[in-house]
């Protein structure tokens, strides 16, 4: 139970910092944001049993669409499929940095061909857009590189351990 409210807390906190952080006029080198909301989603669903981790993808996703100005269930929809797969992938792979940072890259390739492609499906001109094959490209780049700071954050905080100080 405890590790389902973290990861709940950890999913609202990345969903405030993705739409303050990383919104339009924020952090988007070469103008595209990371997708902190992915990456947030990735890590704690490979971590979570399977319950938890469809409920974290689907509450940052139903978060994330209402506090954006786009389909509602446009993300929620992609969020919960992309826990899905990672929840089917971590038995397939080593939870190190670097293999979890791997998964987030690949994970994050495919969640956000989904949002382009559901987008486009729905009238939100997704794959239309100039920029479509930037933001393709570069977002999962970024979640691969925010993967090395995210997956010890929710690693410590949906395992409860503290740092402890040397006297």
């Amino acid at each position: 139970m405890r590790a389902r409210s973290a990861s709940l807390l950890l999913i609202l906190l990345a969903v405030l910092i993705q739409t303050t952080l990383f919104s339009v006029g924020g952090i988007r080198p070469l103008r595209v944001a990371p997708d902190l909301v992915m990456v947030v989603t990735i890590v704690a669903a490979r971590r979570l049993d399977e319950d938890a981790a469809l409920l974290v993808g689907f509450t940052g996703g139903v978060l994330a669409d209402l506090l954006a100005s786009s389909l509602l269930g446009w993300r929620a929809l992609t969020l919960t499929l992309v826990a899905y797969m990672a929840l089917r992938t971590r038995s397939r792979l080593d939870l190190g940095l670097a293999s979890g940072a791997v998964v987030v890259l690949i994970l994050s390739l495919a969640g956000v061909l989904l949002l382009a492609v559901v987008g486009t499906l729905f009238g939100q001109a997704t794959l239309t857009e100039p920029d479509a094959l930037r933001r393709i490209m570069l977002v999962p780049g970024y979640n691969f590189l925010l993967a090395f700071l995210v997956q010890p954050l929710v690693g410590r905080a949906l395992e409860g351990k503290s740092r402890s100080r040397a006297l």
